[in-house]
């Protein structure tokens, strides 16, 4: 009971760090008129993107919205024509990426288990890259 009470209040403890996280990075560059010596020029929206203007541009990139801030219908097919026309969208990036990681794990498991064999199986080869594994 006692445990399961201070996850609780771990938990809320990080939601509010994570509120107050946020709510600075929006908010806290239009204090910067007004008080310019606690707000640093870091949180100017011009080097650095407020959180919503992410997530807007996050809905955009992956076709959820059209560029005009209007959401795409599923059954209008919106949607598809917006995943028809552009090759820069979200879904195709995160397929790529994927295959690639599924690729390169599967190169990287077949020449460390090749590795592996024909070290453990050759004392000479053994000996001589032993100071380069171990170390």
């Amino acid at each position: 009971m006692r445990r399961a009470r201070n996850a609780g209040r771990t938990l809320a403890w990080q939601m509010a760090i994570c509120a107050c996280f946020l709510s600075i990075w929006q908010w806290g560059y239009d204090l910067h008129g007004r008080l310019p010596w606690l707000v640093p020029d870091l949180l100017d929206p011009y080097f650095v993107s407020r959180p919503s203007d992410i997530f807007e541009h996050f809905l955009i990139l992956s076709c959820l919205k059209s560029k005009l801030g209007v959401f795409n219908g599923w059954f209008n097919g919106e949607f598809a024509r917006c995943m028809a026309r552009s090759e820069n969208n979200l879904w195709i990036a995160t397929a790529v990426t994927l295959k690639n990681t599924f690729f390169g794990f599967a190169t990287g498991v077949s020449s460390g288990f090749a590795a592996g064999l024909v070290l453990g199986r050759s004392d000479r080869l053994s000996a001589i890259f032993q100071p380069f594994i171990t170390r």
